[in-house]
């Protein structure tokens, strides 16, 4: 007894050393994630009116801010009746602001629930839009080749797997074949930590290919993520700033900002723009004349028919933007869409910018989430106020 009383000692010792550096490994891992876990707890309900919640950023110098024209009230071609419905649909649907735009300039404009018109909101997936056209003016100047090329060739740990046959062309279809991001309310998800955690570049870096590219639609952040980073390593500048000197300066819009990881770190590029209405509302006009905005061209008409096309897997997808289709609001029992080739940036909580081309009309809705949604049902109250066609 006397020998087998100090190897059971030595056990104890060891079991107690390896308990220490358990926790001593646990507590280092809850340091390094605590603004991870402080943001799974501390996330706010009101989401994307709460830009204050949102920290750190990074600014997005606009182009003085100047004001869409406004039509008087008897330039007005949407009859008064139209627009208060739609009003109150949106109302209904816990909107903080609904914009209208006919003819190029303000037909209606209303806020609700304390928002102004000067106030930012967070964008949600729109930003994937605005990314989305990034990658075309980037191809337009010539730092992108082609739609075609490997995301590798910007993404060096993406070379030596699978992922090597991703192109961009997939990643703004959302073909790609990456693992699914899994759900938000997973904390150990990819979406949960893309969207809430420090280190976006790791979840590019890391997440497999699951399937070969092309072969299936699957809607997942991290395609928009890695568009990010490609584009700045392809034109050598931050995205932030990037997407001020090529975008929003030329739109005239106001300043704006991007959400970082971290201090210092990555900016989101599927998500967490934050703007006011009426530059979505720009966004959307420069949509309605094909890339151009007061005569000077933005993005090619080239590329935006490339963003027009519907995808290989998913009727209702472009690059980075949804197309109305009409067989799948029959499938879902919704409202048709009343105008052919309408199409929309599309946000969580229903953040909304429509551009129905062949009536000239732009309708913008942002705000909390919309309960009952139906996705014709807006942008068709407005419509059925216009003249016929």
């Amino acid at each position: 007894m006397r020998l087998f009383r100090p190897s059971w000692k030595r056990v104890l010792a060891g079991i107690g050393i390896v308990l220490a550096l358990g926790l001593a490994a646990l507590a280092l891992l809850f340091a390094s994630e605590w603004t991870y876990i402080s943001r799974l707890h501390g996330y706010p309900a009101n989401l994307i009116t709460n830009v204050a919640w949102y920290k750190p950023m990074e600014p997005v110098p606009g182009g003085g801010g100047g004001p869409l024209p406004r039509a008087r009230p008897d330039e007005v071609r949407i009859r008064p009746e139209a627009l208060e419905e739609a009003a109150q649909l949106a109302d209904s649907r816990n909107a903080s602001a609904l914009l209208v735009i006919h003819d190029d300039r303000v037909a209606f404009e209303k806020h609700w629930r304390g928002h102004r018109p000067e106030d930012w909101t967070n964008s949600a997936s729109m930003a994937k839009t605005i990314t989305a056209l990034l990658i075309g003016i980037a191809l337009d100047e010539g730092k992108i080749g082609s739609l075609d090329e490997p995301a590798a060739t910007w993404l060096p740990a993406w070379r030596g797997d699978d992922r090597r046959k991703i192109t961009l062309r997939h990643l703004l279809q959302m073909h790609s074949g990456l693992r699914p991001m899994g759900a938000y309310d997973d904390p150990t998800s990819d979406a949960a930590y893309l969207a809430l955690g420090t280190d976006m570049r790791y979840v590019v870096d890391n997440v497999p290919a699951v399937e070969p590219p092309g072969k299936r639609f699957d809607y997942n952040n991290i395609n928009f993520q890695a568009l990010g980073f490609i584009i700045e390593k392809a034109v050598g500048r931050r995205h932030a700033e990037y997407l001020s000197e090529k975008l929003w300066k030329p739109l005239g819009a106001a300043d704006a900002a991007l959400w970082l990881d971290r201090e210092g770190g990555s900016t989101h590029a599927s998500g967490f723009l934050f703007a006011k209405v009426e530059d979505w509302a720009k966004v959307g006009l420069m949509f309605l004349h094909d890339g151009e905005w007061n005569g000077r061209r933005i993005v090619s008409r080239a590329y935006l028919r490339e963003m027009l096309a519907v995808s290989p897997g998913e009727s209702r997808y472009g690059l980075g933007i949804w197309l109305a289709d009409n067989r799948f609001q029959a499938r879902e029992q919704e409202e048709l869409f009343l105008t052919e080739g309408t199409y929309y940036l599309d946000g969580h909580s229903k953040q909304r910018v429509y551009v129905l081309p062949a009536r000239g009309l732009i309708v913008v809705r942002v705000g909390e989430n919309g309960q009952r949604w139906d996705e014709a049902a807006l942008s068709n109250a407005v419509v059925r106020g216009l003249p016929p066609p």
